[in-house]
Order: structure tokens, then C-alpha cells, then sequence
């Protein structure tokens, strides 16, 4: 296995991983299109940040994607990449209206007062389900936390569930995070935000 920064040709395979991985989440649901085009906006993005872990025949067993600056990162993204949004979002309010709204809503949710945003940003790590316990999250989370580094990143933040995720808090209180603030996503989801000061000795 080898972890390598993801190109434009890989957006397929992450968008493939990214559905066996998070098969529940609202992104998912957004489909196919929407995610080949939210990710592929993210890797041609300067900010951003995107590896994968590949086997020597080039088949994607996880990723982890973000950004070195979260302030206004999303809404750049949205609006240097309008017209293919547009196009993808159209397909699905045809038969689900609510899901723009949905989306629109979280992304212009309000942040906790003291949250400034000036960290990099951890938006998506996946391993494949029959991965799970092999350690691979960790280094996928490991490099990542150095890319941020490269970008004179000094924090680290990410966002997970606040409800029936023991494990995945465990996972990330034992590589160095701490709770930042909990917030509430919309309609009602109960979330946290995590955030880790990078050591220029780690890694």
C-alpha cells in the first residue's frame, strides 16, 4: 500500500469509496454526480488537501480529503464550480426540493463565537468497510495532519457525530483532539467539532 496525493482521474474511485463508506450520510444521498463533482472541485482547488492509500494496481482502499484553510473554503468552491453544482443539484431537487435547502442551511450554518476558522480542515476520511481496525485510518489521518503542516497549518479541526459514536471519538481524543464546541447541523443533527494543535516535533 502507498498513500499518494489524489489527481482528477481518481475522483471515480474516491466518490466509489465514499458511498461504501458513509452509506447513511446526506452527502451520499446526494448521489453519484453530486460527489464526483464535489470532490473533483476539491482536488483542482489550491487549498485543498487530498490523499488516498493505494495498492500497486492503483485500486483506492481509503482516503482523506480538506483544506488548509477553512474560512471560505466551501463557498469557493461552490462558486468557482457554479454551473457543474448547479447542473448536478438540479438532477436531484427534481424528485427531493428539500435537499437544496438542506444543504444551503449547513453551509451557511453559524459557527460557535470563538471559532475563527484559521485551521486546516479535515472534511472527509474513509477506509473501506472490510478495512475497518487495520490501522489504515490512522495513517491516512497521520499524513494528513503533515500536508497541513507543509501549509503552515498550526491547527487541525473535523466535525463528527455527537450521538452513538464512541469509537470514532475514542479514535480521534487518542491522536490528539479535544473538543472544540458542539453545535446542532440541520434539521437536527447533534454534532461536535474536534480541533488539534499541530507540534511542529509531531509526525
Amino acid at each position: 500500500m502507498e498513500i499518494r496525493d489524489l489527481k482528477i482521474s481518481d475522483v471515480k474511485k474516491v466518490a466509489e469509496v465514499h458511498e461504501k463508506s458513509f452509506k447513511d450520510f446526506f452527502l451520499t444521498s446526494l448521489g453519484r454526480h453530486f460527489l464526483e463533482t464535489y470532490y473533483a472541485a476539491s482536488i483542482n482547488n489550491n487549498k485543498s488537501i487530498g490523499i488516498g492509500l493505494f495498492d500497486n494496481e492503483e485500486k483506492l482502499y481509503g482516503f482523506a480529503t480538506g483544506t488548509s484553510k477553512s474560512l471560505g473554503y466551501h463557498k469557493t468552491l461552490l462558486l468557482q464550480n457554479s454551473f457543474l453544482f448547479f447542473k448536478s443539484l438540479l438532477l436531484v431537487s427534481l424528485n427531493r426540493p428539500k435537499v437544496i435547502f438542506r444543504l444551503f442551511k449547513n453551509i451557511n450554518k453559524k459557527s460557535d463565537k470563538k471559532d475563527d476558522k484559521q485551521y486546516a480542515e479535515l472534511l472527509s476520511i474513509a477506509i473501506l468497510p472490510d478495512l475497518k481496525g487495520s490501522g489504515y485510518g490512522k495513517v491516512l489521518l497521520d499524513e494528513f495532519e503533515k500536508k497541513a503542516k507543509c501549509h503552515q497549518a498550526s491547527k487541525i479541526a473535523l466535525t463528527t457525530d455527537y450521538n452513538n459514536n464512541d469509537n470514532v471519538i475514542k479514535f480521534y481524543n487518542k491522536s490528539g483532539y479535544e473538543v472544540y464546541y458542539d453545535f446542532i447541523a440541520y434539521p437536527n443533527r447533534h454534532m461536535y467539532k474536534l480541533i488539534k494543535k499541530l507540534d511542529e516535533k509531531d509526525n
